[in-house]
């Protein structure tokens, strides 16, 4: 059971009990992500969350680092699209303890302008880091591209540019703007005690001001079309083809999920058998899919010798093709049911998951919901449900077509008759 405290001021506090362990989860989740950063400060809600840990009033960098390692947990921090979250993983008798860092490094960080100065290298370096990945960079251009102009587009990290122009100033003012308790949820699974947890945070935080200007309104994107060659100094050709897909709010999740699973996201997937093990035209191939709160992605990412690329473009499309007019089999999708229930009980075989699970569903659709809901709505979808729904998104006219190599555009005409011959 999950049991939840709503502050005045709007601040969520939820914990999860779970017995036979010692350990307790706690993570501290800002409903704000990089989607929500105007117009020349991208990449700044990543950098906040460097900072958090760069040094407060009474705890200097250093000291963070070594009262967080003494607790003998673990401890880091994240930004997506649409969250900032730290978290840290302790014994039950280190929870006051943590907590206090944690309040601590979230009310009253310094921003200290030299801690900042490395910071700014250090995610100059990670930016760097993506771009020297091809994987990662096709990906990431792949997002930009699709929601070109809008800010879900836009990499967490941001650009060089607005990197090397925030300020103290701007740190300060936005950590203000984000600092929202009617959007913050503070979530705890493991060995703990409800009105424990809620005993150490509404003291601290039950004064947290919700302020007027800082009210976050999400516009929900619209997709582009593209396809073009990027020419890159690579040894493989790695691509993308992306399409619509679905939100986190869409009851189509479901028949998507599933989809994604039959057709490139296991082992026994239709690509993985085709592209993989029948022909050994890829070691990466795979589709994936993106959901977020209004919008998400379907696609497929391959990297493949430039030799290759016709024929693995082909039998992609040919399998899009295949499973947008035909579906998929009853046996496909009971065995694609099987293994999405089973990965979603085993990965709820930690305290970390537990708290996450909690805290996303918070977010998301503002309660809890149990594993057995979301077995009940997978073991529901029907063939139909997973035709209607991938026969929609799967047009000619929504494909997109990223491709990124050396010697793209000698192959890209090529591709572009394949697509038309296709669909």
């Amino acid at each position: 059971m999950v049991e939840k405290t709503v502050l005045d001021n709007g601040l969520t506090i939820l914990t999860k009990k779970l017995s036979g362990t010692k350990a307790v989860s706690i993570g501290i989740w800002l409903n704000s992500g990089s989607r929500d950063e105007p117009p020349s400060l991208e990449g700044i809600t990543h950098f906040l969350e460097h900072m958090f840990f760069k040094g407060t009033t009474k705890r200097s960098a250093h000291d963070i680092a070594i009262e967080l390692d003494v607790l003998g947990g673990i401890s880091n921090a994240y930004t997506t699209k649409e969250s900032l979250c730290f978290y840290a993983k302790v014994l039950n008798k280190n929870v006051p303890k943590l907590m206090d860092i944690f309040l601590d490094i979230l009310l009253d960080s310094t921003m200290d302008g030299e801690e900042l100065e490395k910071e700014r290298f250090v995610i100059l370096q990670e930016i760097k880091m993506v771009e020297d990945s091809p994987e990662d960079y096709v990906h990431t251009l792949a997002c930009e591209k699709f929601w070109k102009g809008h800010p879900l587009g836009h990499p967490i990290c941001g650009y060089r540019e607005t990197i090397s122009r925030i300020g103290r100033d701007n740190l300060i003012e936005y950590k203000g703007r984000i600092l929202n308790p009617k959007r913050m949820v503070i979530a705890a699974s493991g060995d703990i005690e409800h009105d424990d947890l809620v005993s150490i945070v509404e003291p601290v935080l039950g004064s947290l001001k919700n302020r007027q200007n800082n009210t976050l309104k999400r516009v929900p994107p619209h997709n582009e079309v593209f396809r073009e060659p990027v020419i890159k100094d690579l040894e493989q050709a790695h691509f993308c083809v992306v399409m619509p897909g679905v939100s986190l709010r869409q009851i189509e999740r479901f028949p998507a999920y599933l989809t994604n699973t039959v057709f490139g996201n296991s082992m026994s997937s239709r690509l993985f058998q085709e592209v993989r093990e029948k022909r050994g035209l890829a070691y990466a191939i795979y589709s994936f899919l993106n959901c977020y709160e209004d919008t998400g992605m379907f696609g497929v990412y391959a990297a493949v010798d430039p030799g290759n690329i016709d024929e693995t473009f082909r039998v992609i499309l040919d399998e899009l093709k295949k499973v947008s007019d035909l579906g998929i089999s009853e046996q496909e999708l009971q065995l694609a049911k099987e293994c999405s229930i089973g990965s979603m009980y085993l990965s709820l075989d930690s305290t970390d998951a537990h708290m996450s699970r909690i805290a996303r569903n918070e977010i998301i659709y503002g309660r809890e919901l149990p594993p057995e809901e979301i077995e009940r709505c997978i073991l529901g979808v029907t063939p139909e449900d997973v035709k209607d729904w991938i026969g929609s998104v799967c047009t000619r006219d929504n494909l997109s077509v990223l491709m990124v190599g050396s010697s793209v555009d000698r192959y890209f005409d090529r591709v572009m008759d394949i697509l038309d011959k296709s669909f």
